[in-house]
């Protein structure tokens, strides 16, 4: 029961750090940037997880 939970929790913190990262303008999740990591932002370096 407690890994459903965590896994809902998860996605959903993934849904809006993906919704809050296009919002800003700075896409953390939404593109593949673990595959690839390149400068996004204003701070350049590998952001994966923002």
């Amino acid at each position: 029961m407690f890994a459903r939970l965590f896994a809902i929790a998860f996605l959903l913190l993934a849904l809006v750090g993906t919704a809050s990262a296009q919002i800003l303008g700075r896409p953390f999740i939404a593109r593949p940037v673990i595959m690839r990591p390149v400068p996004v932002g204003p701070g350049f370096g590998p952001r994966i997880y923002g």
